[in-house]
């Protein structure tokens, strides 16, 4: 069943995560890729779920990004 909402509307995290919701982020990761994609939703561990994402590195000697040459397509669809 799920929870009912606290008094007084969604608190002020959840309200900066809805006027997230399907705009473009860039998500830099620990390993150096960066993520461009749709911000979707959180999970329960709250990892981020980007829609139509692309995955840029960060190479040695080079200009600041290049995309990765192939594409992969991870969860929902695609």
């Amino acid at each position: 069943m799920a929870e009912p909402a606290p008094p007084g509307g969604p608190q002020p995290r959840a309200r900066r995560l809805a006027a997230l919701l399907n705009r473009s982020l860039r998500v830099r990761m620990s390993d150096g890729r960066t993520l461009v994609g749709a911000f979707l939703c959180t999970d329960r561990d709250a990892n981020i779920i980007l829609g139509s994402a692309q995955e840029f590195l960060k190479a040695a000697g080079m200009g600041p990004y290049r995309e990765m040459g192939s594409q992969e397509h991870w969860g929902l669809g695609g």
